[in-house]
Protein backbone atom coordinates (compact mmCIF):
# COMPACT_ATOMS: atom_id res chain seq x y z
CA UNK A 1 0.00 0.00 0.00
CA UNK A 2 1.35 3.43 -0.90
CA UNK A 3 1.98 6.44 1.31
CA UNK A 4 -0.05 5.08 4.20
CA UNK A 5 -0.53 7.48 7.01
CA UNK A 6 -3.36 7.65 9.28
CA UNK A 7 -8.17 10.52 11.47
CA UNK A 8 -9.02 13.80 11.78
CA UNK A 9 -12.38 15.34 11.89
CA UNK A 10 -14.40 17.79 9.84
CA UNK A 11 -14.25 21.43 10.86
CA UNK A 12 -17.75 22.54 11.89
CA UNK A 13 -18.81 26.12 10.99
CA UNK A 14 -19.43 28.35 13.99
CA UNK A 15 -22.95 29.20 12.86
CA UNK A 16 -23.81 25.49 12.81
CA UNK A 17 -22.58 25.06 16.38
CA UNK A 18 -24.66 28.01 17.57
CA UNK A 19 -27.78 26.40 16.12
CA UNK A 20 -26.86 22.95 17.42
CA UNK A 21 -25.74 23.24 21.06
CA UNK A 22 -23.99 20.25 22.60
CA UNK A 23 -26.12 17.79 24.60
CA UNK A 24 -25.92 18.57 28.31
CA UNK A 25 -25.54 15.10 29.85
CA UNK A 26 -21.95 13.73 29.94
CA UNK A 27 -21.38 10.59 27.87
CA UNK A 28 -18.40 8.21 28.01
CA UNK A 29 -16.35 7.58 24.84
CA UNK A 30 -16.38 4.47 22.68
CA UNK A 31 -12.85 3.23 21.95
CA UNK A 32 -11.49 1.51 18.85
CA UNK A 33 -7.99 0.67 17.63
CA UNK A 34 -7.41 0.54 13.87
CA UNK A 35 -4.35 -0.69 11.98
CA UNK A 36 -2.98 0.04 8.51
CA UNK A 37 0.02 -1.87 7.12
CA UNK A 38 2.44 -0.17 4.73
CA UNK A 39 4.38 -2.99 3.07
CA UNK A 40 6.59 -0.58 1.12
CA UNK A 41 7.74 1.32 4.22
CA UNK A 42 7.67 -1.83 6.39
CA UNK A 43 5.63 -0.06 9.04
CA UNK A 44 2.25 -0.39 10.74
CA UNK A 45 0.24 2.71 11.58
CA UNK A 46 -1.95 2.32 14.65
CA UNK A 47 -4.83 4.66 15.38
CA UNK A 48 -6.50 4.82 18.79
CA UNK A 49 -9.91 6.42 18.33
CA UNK A 50 -12.26 7.73 21.01
CA UNK A 51 -15.62 8.93 19.74
CA UNK A 52 -19.24 9.79 20.54
CA UNK A 53 -18.45 11.36 23.93
CA UNK A 54 -19.24 14.63 25.67
CA UNK A 55 -18.12 17.07 26.84
CA UNK A 56 -14.67 17.52 25.28
CA UNK A 57 -11.46 17.17 27.23
CA UNK A 58 -10.53 13.52 26.69
CA UNK A 59 -6.91 12.41 26.40
CA UNK A 60 -5.74 9.62 24.10
CA UNK A 61 -2.17 8.35 24.52
CA UNK A 62 -0.05 5.50 23.20
CA UNK A 63 2.29 3.96 25.75
CA UNK A 64 5.76 4.75 24.45
CA UNK A 65 4.36 6.84 21.60
CA UNK A 66 3.56 10.46 20.84
CA UNK A 67 1.76 12.59 23.41
CA UNK A 68 0.12 14.62 20.64
CA UNK A 69 -3.46 13.99 19.59
CA UNK A 70 -6.38 15.67 17.88
CA UNK A 71 -9.82 16.37 19.34
CA UNK A 72 -12.75 17.84 17.44
CA UNK A 73 -16.42 18.53 17.99
CA UNK A 74 -18.64 16.70 15.48
CA UNK A 75 -21.89 17.59 13.75
CA UNK A 76 -24.07 16.03 16.48
CA UNK A 77 -22.42 18.03 19.28
CA UNK A 78 -20.36 15.12 20.60
CA UNK A 79 -16.57 14.82 20.38
CA UNK A 80 -13.99 12.59 18.72
CA UNK A 81 -10.28 12.27 19.44
CA UNK A 82 -7.45 10.20 18.05
CA UNK A 83 -3.76 9.48 18.46
CA UNK A 84 -1.55 7.77 15.89
CA UNK A 85 1.52 5.60 16.41
CA UNK A 86 3.82 4.16 13.71
CA UNK A 87 5.68 0.95 14.59
CA UNK A 88 8.09 -1.30 12.65
CA UNK A 89 6.37 -4.07 10.72
CA UNK A 90 8.82 -6.64 12.10
CA UNK A 91 7.79 -5.79 15.69
CA UNK A 92 4.13 -6.06 14.74
CA UNK A 93 4.61 -9.45 13.09
CA UNK A 94 6.41 -10.71 16.19
CA UNK A 95 3.22 -10.11 18.17
CA UNK A 96 4.42 -7.25 20.36
CA UNK A 97 1.64 -5.58 22.39
CA UNK A 98 0.85 -1.87 21.98
CA UNK A 99 -1.21 -0.08 24.60
CA UNK A 100 -3.55 2.89 24.25
CA UNK A 101 -4.83 4.80 27.28
CA UNK A 102 -7.99 6.92 27.14
CA UNK A 103 -9.16 9.21 29.94
CA UNK A 104 -12.34 11.29 30.16
CA UNK A 105 -12.62 12.88 33.59
CA UNK A 106 -16.21 14.10 33.27
CA UNK A 107 -17.45 10.50 33.03
CA UNK A 108 -14.72 8.98 35.23
CA UNK A 109 -13.56 6.97 32.22
CA UNK A 110 -10.09 5.43 32.32
CA UNK A 111 -9.66 2.75 29.66
CA UNK A 112 -6.55 0.77 28.74
CA UNK A 113 -6.77 -1.09 25.45
CA UNK A 114 -4.09 -3.32 23.92
CA UNK A 115 -3.57 -4.49 20.36
CA UNK A 116 -1.19 -6.88 18.61
CA UNK A 117 -1.05 -8.98 15.46
CA UNK A 118 -1.62 -12.10 17.57
CA UNK A 119 -4.33 -10.67 19.80
CA UNK A 120 -8.04 -11.51 19.57
CA UNK A 121 -9.73 -10.17 16.47
CA UNK A 122 -12.20 -7.34 16.82
CA UNK A 123 -15.63 -8.10 15.36
CA UNK A 124 -16.27 -6.60 11.93
CA UNK A 125 -17.70 -3.07 12.01
CA UNK A 126 -19.73 -1.26 9.32
CA UNK A 127 -17.83 0.53 6.59
CA UNK A 128 -16.50 3.85 7.87
CA UNK A 129 -14.27 6.66 6.62
CA UNK A 130 -11.97 8.93 8.60
CA UNK A 131 -9.94 11.99 7.61
CA UNK A 132 -6.49 12.47 9.12
CA UNK A 133 -4.70 15.83 9.19
CA UNK A 134 -1.01 16.35 8.39
CA UNK A 135 1.29 15.24 11.19
CA UNK A 136 3.39 17.78 13.08
CA UNK A 137 6.49 15.95 11.87
CA UNK A 138 5.46 16.55 8.27
CA UNK A 139 4.59 20.21 8.83
CA UNK A 140 7.55 21.21 11.00
CA UNK A 141 10.36 18.94 9.79
CA UNK A 142 9.58 17.62 6.33
CA UNK A 143 7.83 20.87 5.32
CA UNK A 144 5.08 19.03 3.48
CA UNK A 145 1.43 18.28 4.16
CA UNK A 146 -0.58 15.15 3.51
CA UNK A 147 -4.27 14.64 4.29
CA UNK A 148 -5.30 10.99 4.55
CA UNK A 149 -8.69 9.39 3.98
CA UNK A 150 -8.86 6.04 5.79
CA UNK A 151 -11.59 3.62 4.74
CA UNK A 152 -12.29 0.70 7.10
CA UNK A 153 -14.70 -2.22 7.35
CA UNK A 154 -15.05 -3.22 3.68
CA UNK A 155 -16.30 -6.79 3.26
CA UNK A 156 -14.75 -7.00 -0.21
CA UNK A 157 -11.70 -5.25 -1.72
CA UNK A 158 -13.44 -4.53 -5.03
CA UNK A 159 -15.63 -1.61 -6.03
CA UNK A 160 -14.03 1.10 -3.87
CA UNK A 161 -14.10 4.65 -5.24
CA UNK A 162 -12.40 7.53 -3.40
CA UNK A 163 -12.90 11.05 -4.74
CA UNK A 164 -11.20 14.24 -3.49
CA UNK A 165 -12.13 17.90 -3.91
CA UNK A 166 -10.91 21.20 -2.50
CA UNK A 167 -12.57 24.48 -1.70
CA UNK A 168 -10.55 26.43 -4.26
CA UNK A 169 -11.31 23.95 -7.02
CA UNK A 170 -7.60 23.62 -7.83
CA UNK A 171 -5.67 20.57 -8.99
CA UNK A 172 -5.08 17.65 -6.64
CA UNK A 173 -2.29 15.09 -6.29
CA UNK A 174 -3.74 11.86 -4.88
CA UNK A 175 -2.37 8.37 -4.24
CA UNK A 176 -4.86 5.64 -3.32
CA UNK A 177 -3.51 2.32 -2.08
CA UNK A 178 -4.96 -1.11 -2.69
CA UNK A 179 -7.32 -2.46 0.01
CA UNK A 180 -5.43 -4.43 2.68
CA UNK A 181 -6.95 -7.46 4.46
CA UNK A 182 -7.39 -7.16 8.24
CA UNK A 183 -7.40 -9.80 10.97
CA UNK A 184 -11.20 -9.64 11.35
CA UNK A 185 -11.82 -10.50 7.70
CA UNK A 186 -12.54 -6.97 6.47
CA UNK A 187 -10.42 -4.65 4.32
CA UNK A 188 -8.95 -1.20 4.92
CA UNK A 189 -7.73 1.27 2.31
CA UNK A 190 -5.83 4.55 2.48
CA UNK A 191 -6.02 7.47 0.05
CA UNK A 192 -3.44 10.24 0.50
CA UNK A 193 -3.76 13.83 -0.72
CA UNK A 194 -0.43 15.68 -1.10
CA UNK A 195 -0.50 19.41 -0.39
CA UNK A 196 1.77 22.38 -0.01
CA UNK A 197 2.13 23.44 3.62
CA UNK A 198 0.62 26.80 2.66
CA UNK A 199 -2.50 25.09 1.32
CA UNK A 200 -3.13 23.55 4.73
CA UNK A 201 -2.17 26.48 6.97
CA UNK A 202 -4.31 28.88 4.93
CA UNK A 203 -7.41 27.04 6.15
CA UNK A 204 -8.66 25.75 2.80
CA UNK A 205 -11.23 22.93 2.97
CA UNK A 206 -10.60 19.45 1.54
CA UNK A 207 -13.26 16.78 1.03
CA UNK A 208 -13.00 13.02 0.65
CA UNK A 209 -16.00 11.15 -0.80
CA UNK A 210 -16.08 7.35 -0.43
CA UNK A 211 -18.31 5.06 -2.49
CA UNK A 212 -18.55 1.29 -1.99
CA UNK A 213 -21.28 -1.33 -2.24
CA UNK A 214 -21.13 -1.83 1.55
CA UNK A 215 -22.39 1.74 2.07
CA UNK A 216 -26.01 2.56 1.08
CA UNK A 217 -24.90 6.08 0.13
CA UNK A 218 -21.66 7.97 -0.35
CA UNK A 219 -19.68 8.84 2.79
CA UNK A 220 -18.48 12.45 2.69
CA UNK A 221 -15.83 13.81 5.06
CA UNK A 222 -14.47 17.36 5.09
CA UNK A 223 -11.47 18.80 6.89
CA UNK A 224 -9.50 22.03 7.19
CA UNK A 225 -6.93 23.40 9.59
CA UNK A 226 -8.59 24.30 12.87
CA UNK A 227 -6.63 26.91 14.81
CA UNK A 228 -8.13 25.51 18.00
CA UNK A 229 -7.12 21.92 17.27
CA UNK A 230 -5.19 20.17 20.02
CA UNK A 231 -2.16 19.15 18.02
CA UNK A 232 0.28 21.95 18.50
CA UNK A 233 0.54 25.63 17.70
CA UNK A 234 1.14 27.62 14.57
CA UNK A 235 4.22 26.89 12.51
CA UNK A 236 7.03 29.29 13.27
CA UNK A 237 10.53 29.66 11.99
CA UNK A 238 11.58 28.88 8.45
CA UNK A 239 8.88 29.23 5.85
CA UNK A 240 8.27 26.90 2.97
CA UNK A 241 7.58 27.56 -0.66
CA UNK A 242 5.53 24.97 -2.45
CA UNK A 243 7.17 23.46 -5.51
CA UNK A 244 5.10 20.78 -7.22
CA UNK A 245 8.06 19.23 -9.01
CA UNK A 246 9.93 16.93 -6.66
CA UNK A 247 7.39 17.33 -3.86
Amino acid sequence: MKNSSFLSFPNIPEEFLLLNPAPSEPQAPTIEILQSIDQKAKTVKLMCLAYNYRPGGATVKWEGGSELFTERRTENGNYEASNHFTVPLVNWEEGKDYTCKVEHTRTNTNIIKKTSSKGPCSPPTPLSAFLLPPSLEDLFIAQKATVTCLVTGMTTPTGLEVLWSRGSGGQLEVTTGEPVPQANGTYNAVSVLKLCVEDWTAGETFTCTVKHKDAPSAIVKTIRKDHGMKNGGEMKGRGSRCVREGY
